[in-house]
């Protein structure tokens, strides 16, 4: 729905998870940014959801 209020197509749009998998099934390089964020995607290929993590001292 937030989508359409923005005037977007909600189709046109992957999953961060579903993205990232198919960059993994085409062998694209994926980002190193640091540790946290290789398990993130790790845990995203891994269960087909999408996986964050937050800075809570990031102010």
């Amino acid at each position: 729905m937030a989508y359409k209020v923005f005037g977007r197509n909600p189709g046109r749009y992957r999953a961060s998870s579903e993205a990232l998998l198919r960059k993994v099934r085409r062998l694209d390089p994926l980002y190193r940014i640091n540790i946290v964020v290789d398990v993130n995607n790790l845990i995203s290929i891994q269960s087909g959801l999408s996986v964050g993590s937050y800075d809570l001292a990031f102010e």
